[in-house]
């Protein structure tokens, strides 16, 4: 919290999502690094039994053991890096009482319609992706999968994915935070889980692995994570700007446990439905294509409910795709428009793309006076 509430502080507001976008990206391909050194350990990792003729068991386990505590050394060496800011409450008391101030937190988040909303949408962006990296290792070993190291190239598709769509997330944004990215990504997600929900069940086999199938498989997971990064990204930057500056810290802690909490659930409820019914032979309750196809039906009601949420950021996401596809146009002295305050905006009206280019060109809500029985 204390990182990513530093994130407003140091970029302007009309960069807050480019800033968010570059951070996911950095953070994934740690994870990816992560992904792959930890599938090579486990791979690597050979523990004997009991009684076996052998080197100690601690001995095999070192290396992977050696990498952990290497690489938390490096974290707390990085941290003693970072610039020193000024805290932004520094009267506050300390929390003594972890558990009321938690409370309060949460409750302020509860209060306000704009953080509880985005709240809502993060928990639901980390609460699929817990499910999702746990459901690619299954999805692996349903389709002839034997080894951890045949799962990284699925997990590298997913993050990449998440990494990528990020980046373009915050690209899109050019001028602050745009939430109608918010049901696009969601949308994007529905279609790639679909596609890993009608994907080829067998992709490895003991002649090695079928190409084509596996490509398929890549795709439809590099997808649903371009649409998880679009969709995380907005939400995390709009969390940010509309946090009270001597507050955000706080709140983005108690966004963080709402956040593994559902994570945590979301694991229990993944954990219930590949549970065996019936005993080993029957199976799963869904397999893990059946798992992507609840993704595809929890993915597009998440579309909905950001529409709901922010229904004019939608609608201008949806006319921005279609004009700039129409049409090229310049945005000259956007740095005169105030950011609070009264302003106005006068058109020569060569044509009735007025009403749709200024609201484009415009960071801020542009509110059209016309002649209303031309509209009506």
């Amino acid at each position: 919290p204390s990182v990513i509430g530093s994130i407003p502080e140091i970029v302007p507001a009309s960069r807050l999502s480019q800033a968010n976008g570059l951070f996911a990206m950095v953070t994934l391909a740690a994870t990816l690094a992560g992904m792959a050194a930890g599938n090579w350990l486990a791979d690597s990792t050979v523990i004997p039994h009991a009684g076996e003729n052998s080197a100690p068991q601690w001995l095999h386990a070192l290396p992977a053991g050696g990498a952990l505590v290497g690489f938390a050394a490096a974290g707390w060496i990085a941290a003693l890096l970072l610039l020193r800011r000024p805290a932004a409450d520094p009267a506050a008391p300390p929390p003594w009482n972890a558990l009321s101030r938690s409370w309060s937190d949460l409750a302020e988040i509860g209060a306000d319609r704009r953080l509880l909303a985005a709240t809502a949408g993060i928990v639901f962006f980390w609460g699929l992706g817990a499910v999702a990296q746990l459901n690619v290792d299954q999805l692996a070993t349903e389709a002839g999968a034997s080894s951890q190291g045949q799962v990284v190239p699925l997990l590298l598709a997913l993050v990449s994915g998440i990494a990528v769509g990020s980046v373009v997330a915050g690209r899109i944004s050019t001028s602050g935070v745009n939430l109608g990215l918010v049901p696009m990504g969601a949308m994007i997600m529905g279609f790639g889980s679909l596609a890993l929900a009608w994907s080829p069940e067998t992709v490895f086999t003991e002649a090695g692995v079928d190409g084509w199938r596996l490509a398929v498989v890549i795709a439809g997971l590099a997808t649903l994570g371009f649409g998880a990064g679009m969709f995380d990204v907005p939400l995390e930057a709009f969390f940010q700007e509309q946090s009270p500056p001597a507050r955000r810290a706080a709140l983005l802690s108690a966004l963080n446990l709402l956040t593994f909490a559902g994570m945590f659930v979301a694991s229990l409820l993944y954990g219930l439905v590949r549970s065996e019914i019936g005993g080993a032979s029957a199976g799963p309750l869904l397999s893990a294509r059946g798992v992507f196809g609840w993704f595809f039906v929890v993915s597009m009601l998440a579309a909905f409910a950001a529409i709901w949420c922010a229904p004019r950021a939608s609608l201008k996401m949806l006319f921005s795709v279609v004009i700039n596809g129409l049409y090229r146009f310049r945005v000259r002295g956007i740095d005169l428009v105030p950011a609070a305050g009264p302003a106005v905006l006068v058109a020569n009206h060569l044509s009735w793309l007025d009403g749709f280019l200024l609201p484009l060109a415009c960071p801020r809500h542009v509110r059209m006076v016309v002649y209303g029985p031309n509209i009506r």
